[in-house]
């Protein structure tokens, strides 16, 4: 047991890592922290040299197929109230990059979903929100596809599948200003184009 702060100091020649847990007990933790951290953060990385690594980097070779996450971040109390308490935050600040990414996600899946949320429980709330009150010449949002499949597929489908919800609405569209509220470029000729 070790009582109080304790420092690890690696030399810059020493070739290998300045702590290194090696756990071979498969159904307990490789690392624990109990931290009664209130205002001060439990864990703190400060990687201010980096330049083509990543301040943390997680990864398994695992072929298995058993259910599992490779990260998981859990708020299993109800924090009721008025506080914009946040399960993930990236605040990101570069901003003359035109290749700079705040979030990416690289997935080589071919069926399956890419990116799933669960907002089934929201009534009065927004289950995805993005506000772009900045733009100039962007786009606020966009999906696109340069697939050349001539199987049947939809590059976006909304669906309103409850026939009980009669005063619902699929998709509603305000434009508030500008000559155009919806635009529809259709390029394809020939007598499959509709």
């Amino acid at each position: 047991m070790i009582n109080g702060p304790t420092e690890v100091a690696n030399g810059s020649s020493t070739g290998g890592p300045a702590l290194l847990v090696d756990n071979n007990e498969v159904d307990e933790n490789a690392l624990k922290i109990e931290a009664a951290n209130t205002t001060a953060a439990a864990v703190d990385i400060a990687a201010n040299a980096l330049t083509s690594g990543p301040a943390l980097n997680i990864s398994t070779t695992a072929t298995n197929d058993t259910a599992g996450s490779l990260v998981k971040i859990t708020q299993s109390g109800s924090r009721a109230g008025s506080a914009a308490s946040v399960g993930l935050d990236i605040d990101f600040n570069t901003v003359a990059n035109a290749n700079a990414v705040a979030f990416n996600i690289d997935s080589e899946q071919t069926t399956g979903k890419v990116a799933n949320i669960d907002a089934s429980a929201i009534t009065t709330g927004k289950g995805v929100t993005i506000d772009v009150s900045g733009l100039t010449t962007g786009k606020g949002f966009e999906v696109y596809s340069d697939s050349s499949s001539t199987s049947s597929h939809k590059v976006v489908s909304i669906t309103q599948d409850n026939a009980a919800a009669t005063a619902g609405t699929a998709l509603a569209v305000q434009s508030d200003g500008g000559a155009t509220g919806v635009l529809i470029d259709k390029n394809a000729s020939g007598t499959a184009a509709q």
